[in-house]
């Protein structure tokens, strides 16, 4: 007779096939986990890169001038991602809610501000931001003529300087209206020239920005004249009587119609 007590017993090497399942889906569910954790704080497979960053993060655009694309440099995280901005973007700036580049053509001078981008991952409910500061500078550009107002036979200086901030503009030219023959032909980026326009005249500098878009022109009034009344910025028609209570008027010109000599700016 054998006792079951000097029997040995040897228990099972594997798991039942529903604690297998138990164990894959508890694994898989801290990996997903663990993904959604890595993108929160802007790293994957635990390392320390930040999860949004730009290109350029702390810029300086001008007004009128179309910006170099402000891409998104680095993104950690799964496709599909959005992107947002808050507060928006000054005017005429655009973000691309696919890529999250920055473009487009700023319409006014804006102080500094911080917008916020926010890169979200819809499917796992998860998202990454970055601040940028953005600022809206004046267009770095001048054209001016001295003096503005000519006797017959006088010349004038034009001067003009597109390169206070290198690398905005590259190229400028500088027009006449009428066609003045003492107007050089060829301009570099900042100069001068003196010119004796016969009647007169408008001067406009276009300047071509390095990004492309639109080019800037500014324009300088010329006004020429046989004489000068007490309001210097205007010219005497002939036969007409001196007043204080009137401007005098340039030769040929309507008086409903006419402009004051002087330099201006604008957008073409």
């Amino acid at each position: 007779m054998v006792n079951p007590g000097n029997i040995p017993v040897t228990r099972q090497c594997c798991l039942p096939d529903r604690e297998h399942h138990r164990d894959h889906h508890l694994h898989a569910h801290r990996d997903q986990r663990q993904r959604e954790e890595n993108f929160r704080h802007g790293h994957r497979d635990r390392t320390d890169r930040s999860g949004l960053t730009y290109t350029h993060e702390d810029a300086t655009y001008y007004a009128g001038v179309r910006i170099t694309d402000n891409p998104v440099a680095t993104i950690t995280g799964d496709a599909p991602l959005t992107y947002t901005v808050n507060p928006a973007l000054p005017s005429g700036l655009t973000l691309n809610p696919t890529t999250g580049a920055i473009s487009g053509t700023p319409v006014a001078v804006t102080a500094q501000g911080t917008y916020t981008v926010t890169a979200t991952n819809a499917v796992i409910a998860s998202s990454t931001t970055r601040d940028l500061k953005i600022t809206v500078a004046a267009t770095p550009i001048s054209f001016t003529a001295s003096p503005t107002t000519l006797a017959p036979g006088s010349s004038t200086v034009l001067t003009w300087d597109a390169n206070s901030v290198p690398g905005i503009f590259t190229a400028v030219t500088i027009s006449a209206t009428p066609a003045d023959i003492t107007l050089p032909a060829t301009f570099t980026l900042a100069g001068t020239a003196n010119v004796t326009p016969m009647v007169t005249t408008t001067y406009t500098l276009t300047a071509t920005p390095a990004g492309g878009g639109a080019a800037i022109t500014k324009t300088c009034l010329v006004l020429y004249g046989p004489g000068h009344g007490s309001h210097p910025e205007w010219q005497q028609r002939p036969g007409q009587q001196r007043s204080d209570r009137h401007p005098l008027w340039t030769p040929g010109v309507h008086p409903g119609r006419i402009q004051p000599a002087g330099c201006g700016h604008r957008h073409s």
